[in-house]
């Protein structure tokens, strides 16, 4: 399936055309896909060599490659086998070759997703470092990300962004970073803080986390029966506000709405916007985290 400059491949058991065909083809005939995306289980005797090529050839080229490698545990791998009649061979050695080579090598399915999600949808707009700026209006969520950084930095605040959000926060508000709005911030508040956190030259990207359980945000879908004002179809609920302000930075920014079905329909708005939406944190660091790692290679 290509999308625009994407293209994530699925090719069944490899009964005819292998992970390294499909590789080598968008490669010497499709120059503008930037991101490859390959579920294997196993390599055909010599594939494994060819597709490790081929990966070092994207990687150098600039394009990111994300594999997900079946076959971690002795059951994952008798499947695999079972599926392709190929050998999974040892897990940790794939890991550590396929790393080699580039690839970003992921151990979940969910983080699979992640990954591609994020470079996919932030694909025009690498981050200059791996110095982040996080706005929540929770603070388990603070304390949750500051946990799982993975090899993101937290950004040292200028004393003038510290200012400014202070200006526009309720006294009880956190100004550091993480800066935790709490849930009392409304849309406009939280929208102007997530401005002022983007404009701080020490902030490379944004983690920008909406636990949305609270009436001060506009992030509903409007109700007939009347019993709430919130409308996220409005042009200035959050979502559209906060689309609003990713097209006018040039730094990526990923959202985090971390509750249930009702707000999908916000999520589905973020990111039909280009705006990749994760619903834990700790999910949006990781990727975020995996991508300023690529585009830190690729620069």
């Amino acid at each position: 399936m290509c999308i625009r400059d994407r293209v994530s491949v699925s090719y069944g058991n490899e009964m005819d055309l292998t992970a390294a065909d499909f590789l080598q083809y968008y490669l010497e005939h499709e120059s503008g896909v930037s991101v490859f995306c390959f579920y294997i289980e196993g390599f055909q005797p010599g594939e494994g060599e060819r597709f490790l090529a081929l990966v070092r050839r994207a990687t150098r080229e600039g394009k990111a490659v994300v594999v997900y490698k079946a076959g971690m545990t002795p059951s994952g791998a008798k499947a695999a086998a079972s599926h392709t009649a190929s050998i999974a061979g040892d897990y940790q050695v794939a890991r550590i070759l396929l790393t080699e080579a580039g690839a970003l090598v992921c151990e979940t399915l969910n983080q699979f997703e992640d990954f591609t999600k994020v470079l996919t949808m932030l694909a025009d707009r690498p981050a200059g470092g791996r110095r982040v700026g996080v706005i929540t209006n929770a603070g388990f969520e603070a304390g949750a990300v500051s946990d799982h950084l993975y090899h993101l930095q937290l950004s040292d605040l200028s004393r003038e962004t510290r200012g400014k959000l202070a200006a526009v926060l309720p006294e009880i508000a956190t100004t550091g970073n993480p800066v935790d709005v709490t849930p009392m911030t409304d849309t406009e508040a939280f929208v102007k803080s997530v401005e002022i956190l983007a404009a701080d030259d020490e902030v490379d990207a944004l983690i920008v986390s909406a636990v949305p359980v609270t009436p001060s945000l506009d992030i509903l879908v409007p109700d007939l029966q009347g019993e709430h004002a919130e409308n996220v179809f409005a042009l200035t609920s959050l979502p559209n506000e906060l689309l609003r302000v990713s097209r006018q930075i040039d730094k990526p920014m990923v959202v985090v709405i971390d509750s249930g079905r009702l707000y999908d329909p916000s999520v589905t708005l973020l990111e039909r916007g280009g705006v990749p939406v994760y619903r834990k944190i700790d999910r949006a660091s990781r990727a975020l985290s995996a991508a300023t790692g690529y585009w830190s290679r690729k620069a």
